[in-house]
């Protein structure tokens, strides 16, 4: 059976951190594969732009975001950049982490 019958994240936008590496790109590669928007965000924007190619070059929606989650600024870039391509947010995957107080 077609797992895709259970997983439809068709019209649904996801917003990925840390997504241009390891578990991020997996995170953004499998949400691609069952239809959502993906907004590829990383610290640098190479790898997200990368991941967000080949995402595109299988059919899939993406864009590519520089994001480093300790600033406020680069968050509301992503959801902003995000809302503008795709008009809606549904899915958070918080994947990239950070340490520090400010």
């Amino acid at each position: 059976m077609e797992t895709h019958s259970f997983f439809d994240l068709k019209n649904k936008t996801a917003i990925v951190t840390g997504g241009g590496n390891g578990i991020g790109r997996g995170a953004c590669e499998t949400l691609a594969a069952f239809g959502a928007n993906v907004v590829v965000s990383d610290l640098k924007l190479e790898d997200a732009e990368q991941v967000a190619s080949e995402i595109k070059t299988r059919g899939g929606k993406a864009i590519a975001v520089s994001c480093n989650v300790m600033k406020d600024e680069d968050l509301q870039n992503v959801v902003n950049a995000a809302l503008d391509a795709f008009g809606s947010i549904e899915i958070l995957v918080n994947n990239a982490g950070g340490v520090g107080w400010r």
